[in-house]
C-alpha cells in the first residue's frame, strides 16, 4: 500500500517519531511503502494509529474551506465518523452514492433527499415487485419489529414462522406478548384471536361506523353481490338481493317494509315476518309468536285461512306420514295424512272419533265369547311412579294382563325399553258385546222361567180338573148307593 503526504506532512511525520518507510519525490509528496505506524513502532499492518498521549481520545480531522469531515474515537461517543459542517454524509459503493444521512439527521436509501427519518426510494421497472426491507430469524423464526413510547413499548409488528406454509402468521401487537390483529399465509383474519380458523374471525364485538347513507356492507358470489348489510342512521338492513327478502332493524313500526320475505324489527321492539307485503308471523317483546296474526293473545297463537286452513302439520320425515289440526267453525279437527280421524266439540269439550262406513272395509260381526273375557279382567286401583305425592290413585287395568285376554286392546312396544299402552277408547266396544252376550242369556233364562210358569199353571189346571172329576165320581158313587 502506498500513502502520498505532502512535504510538509512528512516533516510532522518525522517529528512525532512516527515509524516509516518513506521517500521523498520531487513533486513534494511522501510516499511510504508496506505500511505506516503512528504512535507506535508496530509495523505489521498497513496503516496504524495509537493514542500515544494517553488523553482517551483519537480523531482525524478533514477539512476544506468550508466543509469538514471527522471520525475517530472517544469516551463519551465510542466510534465516531460524520461532517462538522452543515452538509449530508453520503454512502457510496461503485462510485455510486446508495445512501444519504441528511445534516438533519434523516436517512434516505435510494433518494438524495430524505424527508422523513428513513425514506427509502426504489425506482425499479413499473409493475416489478419491490423489497423493501428483509427481518429474518433463522433461529426463533419470530422476528418482531418495535414501536416504541419513550422507552415504553408501543405497538409492534411480529412474524411468526413456527407454523408450516399457510399456518405462518403476521401478527399486529398491543403489548410485548398481546396479538391485537392476526392474518395468515393462508388468508385467515384473526381480531385479538391469534389462531384464526375462519376468514374473518373476530374475538369480541364487531362496528361498523357509518357517517352516510351511502355506508354498506356487500357479500359477493363471484363478481355479483347477493347480499347486503346497510345502515342509515335509523334503519339497519340485512337484505338477500340474490333471493329476495331482507330483515330491517327501524326506529318505527311497519315502515320500510317492501315485499313477501321481509323480516322488521320495530319500534316497539317486535318482530315481524312478511309475505306478500303481508305480516304471517310475529313476535312480541313479551315472547309471544303469532303466525297469521299480530296481536298473540297465547305463548303460541296460530290463526288459520278460514275453515280449510291446516293450522298445524307435525310430519314423520322417514315416511312423510303426518297428523295435522284445523279450526273449522265450533269444531277442532285431528287429521292424519289428510284424513279426518278426530273431532273436539268446541260447545261440549266432548272428543268424537270418526266411524264412517266410507273409511271401513271387512267388515264382519264379533264373535261371541267377549262376556267371558270381560269375567277375566281385574279392575285395579295404583299410583303412578311419577306421582310421588301420592294423593290420588289411579283406576284402570294393567296392560299386560289385558294382553293376554283381548289383545286388539293393547299397544304393544317397538322396543324392550318402551311401554305397552291401552285403547281404554275400544274397551266400552267390548262392554257392549258383553252386555249383548248377557242379555241373549237373559232372555233365554226368561224364556225358560216363562215356560216353567206356563207348565205350572198347566199343571195346576190339570190338578184342579182331576179334583174336579174326583168328586163328580164320589158323587155318582153316592147316589148308586142310595138307590
Amino acid at each position: 500500500m502506498t500513502l502520498k503526504f505532502p512535504l510538509c506532512m512528512l516533516a510532522l511525520i518525522i517529528s512525532l517519531g512516527i515509524s516509516a518507510q518513506a521517500t521523498l519525490n520531487v513533486d513534494g509528496y511522501a510516499r511510504f511503502e508496506n505500511s505506516l505506524s503512528i504512535g507506535s513502532n508496530n509495523l505489521g499492518v498497513e496503516l496504524e494509529i495509537n493514542d500515544s498521549d494517553n488523553n482517551t481520545a483519537m480523531i482525524i480531522d478533514f477539512n476544506t474551506a468550508t466543509r469538514g469531515f471527522i471520525t475517530g474515537l472517544n469516551v463519551s461517543s465510542g466510534n465516531f465518523f460524520g461532517t462538522t459542517t452543515n452538509d449530508r454524509y453520503s454512502f457510496i459503493t461503485d462510485d455510486v452514492v446508495r445512501m444519504i444521512l441528511s445534516s438533519g439527521g434523516f436517512i434516505g436509501i435510494g433518494t438524495p433527499g430524505p424527508s422523513e427519518r428513513l425514506h427509502v426510494r426504489d425506482d425499479g421497472d413499473i409493475g416489478s415487485n419491490t423489497t423493501i426491507m428483509v427481518l429474518e430469524s433463522t433461529t426463533s423464526k419470530i422476528p418482531t419489529l418495535k414501536f416504541d413510547e419513550g422507552g415504553d413499548f408501543g405497538m409492534g409488528i411480529q412474524y411468526d414462522g413456527t407454523g408450516q406454509g399457510v399456518n405462518n402468521k403476521m401478527h399486529i401487537l398491543n403489548t410485548i406478548t398481546n396479538k391485537a390483529f392476526t392474518i395468515t399465509n393462508g388468508g385467515l383474519i384473526g381480531v385479538k384471536e391469534p389462531n384464526p380458523e375462519e376468514a374473518l374471525e373476530v374475538d369480541g364485538s364487531f362496528v361498523i361506523d357509518v357517517d352516510d347513507s351511502e355506508n354498506e356492507l356487500l357479500f359477493y358470489d363471484g363478481s355479483t353481490a347477493e347480499g347486503r348489510l346497510a345502515y342509515d342512521g335509523q334503519v339497519l338492513t340485512l337484505e338477500n338481493d340474490g333471493f329476495g327478502g331482507k330483515i330491517e332493524t327501524i326506529g318505527q313500526a311497519d315502515a320500510e317494509i317492501e315485499g313477501s320475505g321481509d323480516i322488521l324489527l320495530d319500534g316497539e321492539d317486535t318482530l315481524l315476518f312478511f309475505t306478500d307485503v303481508s305480516t304471517k308471523g310475529f313476535l312480541s317483546n313479551a315472547g309471544r309468536f303469532g303466525i297469521n296474526t299480530t296481536g298473540p293473545s297465547g305463548m303460541l297463537h296460530v290463526r288459520a285461512f278460514g275453515n280449510a286452513g291446516v293450522a298445524l302439520r307435525m310430519e314423520n320425515d322417514n315416511n312423510n306420514n303426518h297428523w295435522s289440526w284445523r279450526a273449522k267453525d265450533d269444531l277442532l279437527e285431528l287429521h292424519y295424512n289428510g284424513v279426518v280421524r278426530g273431532l273436539y266439540n268446541g260447545n261440549t269439550g266432548q272428543y268424537t272419533v270418526v266411524s264412517d262406513q266410507r273409511l271401513k272395509e271387512n267388515i264382519t260381526a264379533m264373535t261371541d265369547g267377549v262376556l267371558e273375557g270381560i269375567n277375566k279382567l281385574e279392575p285395579s286401583e295404583y299410583y303412578f311412579k311419577s306421582n310421588v305425592n301420592r294423593d290420588e290413585k289411579s283406576i284402570g287395568f294393567i296392560a299386560q294382563d289385558v294382553l293376554e285376554v283381548f289383545p286388539v286392546l293393547v299397544n304393544e312396544p317397538e322396543t324392550p325399553e318402551g311401554f305397552y299402552s291401552i285403547n281404554y277408547g275400544s274397551v266400552s266396544v267390548l262392554a257392549i258385546k258383553a252386555l249383548q252376550e248377557q242379555q241373549e242369556e237373559l232372555d233365554w233364562m226368561q224364556k225358560e222361567i216363562e215356560a216353567k210358569r206356563l207348565l205350572k199353571e198347566k199343571l195346576e189346571s190339570y190338578k184342579l180338573l182331576a179334583e174336579n172329576i174326583k168328586q163328580e165320581i164320589a158323587a155318582l158313587e153316592s147316589n148308586e148307593v142310595k138307590e
